[in-house]
């Protein structure tokens, strides 16, 4: 019973770290292309 618990908390803890990480990086990319189209010249 506990080491099922275990399992379960593991798994969800790694699942919360993978979308924070791919939430991360996602975001990273979008404030570059931002960042890109704000320093275009305005022509």
């Amino acid at each position: 019973m506990a080491v099922t618990d275990g399992i379960m908390l593991l798994g969800s803890e790694l699942g919360f770290g993978v979308n924070a990480f791919v939430g991360g990086l996602v975001g990273i990319h979008l404030l570059a292309l931002v960042c890109s189209f704000i320093t275009l010249p305005q022509s």
